[in-house]
């Protein structure tokens, strides 16, 4: 899983070191890798369950990158 954003804050304040105009976030949007920047509830089809965000909110990547997009674009 993610380390409870660790790695997208890491990228992230790289990114506010970086002098260029524009930042890409890119995400695959794979739930069974916890790629998404969506809302993530506990899902589950017969003989998969999909990772989720628990205990975190299930909209803490959304409101990370939100937090992350401001301070870029204030820097």
């Amino acid at each position: 899983m993610r380390r409870s954003a660790a790695y997208c804050d890491r990228l992230s304040a790289a990114a506010l070191e970086v002098t260029s105009q524009f930042v890409g976030i890119t995400s695959f949007n794979k739930w069974h890798e916890g790629t998404q920047i969506e809302p993530a509830g506990p899902k589950q089809i017969p003989g998969f369950t999909y990772l989720d965000y628990q205990p975190l909110p299930l909209e803490y990547y959304l409101d990370r990158t939100a937090f992350w997009a401001k301070r870029l674009e204030t820097r």
